[in-house]
């Protein structure tokens, strides 16, 4: 079976979902900001300023560009270390969060219907003492773009101390747009059935996209298999990817679990793996390094069985 993300795709949407304009501390005004995105060929962009909610941002909406408001909200870390780093998308006004705790204040801006990721773990210094108390959120960061001014763009390990030790989560890719050469340096792709704010917060809210500084995948199927055995076949799955030009696919996993392919130009790759019960998730590196997620899944949640 095809994951979510890939099922029934009419047109994947590009978007950014972690930006900052003039409103904090950001290189353009929110027009300028949506106009740059445009040109670049975006379907939808978050505004994410720094505390501040930019009420109007779906007015700034043009023909095949969707804008909405979020803001990134920053509570105070009782667990130790720094601030707390939280994008919300489509939250519908300014939220104080002094005083708040961390949990507090998701459980509050969800109730508002607003989707809750937590930015930059790496780039925060965030381990598993910060990470694991949180919950209910949509996902984590897997790549900052802009943070790559400190070389913790990329909070992959971060992501799967969570997907391993707590819930498994979707993982998003954004620029943070903070500097003019960060626009355009990470996104996602949304299945969604229609290039409205509705239905592409539905669709991340259901996990049905990809993440990318890069490469493209074109689908990812799951199929349960037997793998033979000396006693008795062992239930395995079978994960078929296709993407654009590749020098490696990855089946990132549990600790010392995966798999992967490695060569010139893959467009196809098929990994087996022996176990069903353990998340797995696709990782894609292009020729110029550049790289593309799936988010998790667990293949005894598709089709039942363990190991």
């Amino acid at each position: 079976m095809l994951l979510p993300a890939f099922r029934n795709v009419k047109k994947f949407l590009k978007g950014n979902l972690h930006s900052h304009t003039t409103v904090s501390d950001g290189p353009l005004s929110p027009k300028e900001l949506v106009d740059a995105y445009h040109k670049k060929g975006y379907d939808f962009l978050v505004l994410t300023d720094h505390r501040k909610v930019v009420k109007d941002a779906p007015s700034l909406s043009t023909k095949g560009m969707v804008v909405i408001r979020g803001a990134e909200l920053h509570p105070d870390n009782h667990y130790g270390g720094s601030l707390y780093h939280f994008v919300a998308v489509d939250i519908p006004g300014d939220y104080d969060t002094s005083g708040k705790h961390g949990q507090e204040v998701i459980d509050d801006i969800v109730a508002q219907g607003a989707l809750v990721y937590l930015a930059h773990p790496s780039w925060s210094g965030h381990g598993r003492t910060d990470l694991f108390p949180l919950h209910g959120y949509h996902g984590v960061e897997v790549a900052n773009y802009g943070c790559r001014e400190v070389g913790r763009m990329l909070s992959e390990d971060e992501w799967d101390d969570i997907n391993t030790w707590q819930n498994v989560t979707d993982g998003i890719a954004v620029d943070d747009g903070h500097r003019m050469n960060d626009i355009g340096g990470a996104w996602v792709m949304v299945n969604a059935k229609a290039c409205t704010a509705k239905a592409i917060k539905q669709a991340l809210a259901e996990g049905r996209f990809y993440s990318s500084t890069g490469p493209e995948i074109y689908s990812v199927r799951v199929e349960p298999v037997e793998i033979p055995s000396r006693e008795a076949p062992i239930l395995g799955t079978k994960v078929s990817v296709k993407t654009s030009p590749a020098r490696r696919v990855c089946l990132r996993s549990v600790p010392t679990h995966g798999s992967f392919v490695e060569g010139s130009d893959i467009t196809a790759a098929e990994m087996t793996v022996k176990r069903r019960d353990v998340f797995y998730r696709v990782v894609v590196e292009d020729s110029q390094g550049q790289l593309a997620w799936s988010n998790p899944f667990i293949p005894a949640r598709l089709f039942g069985g363990t190991r």
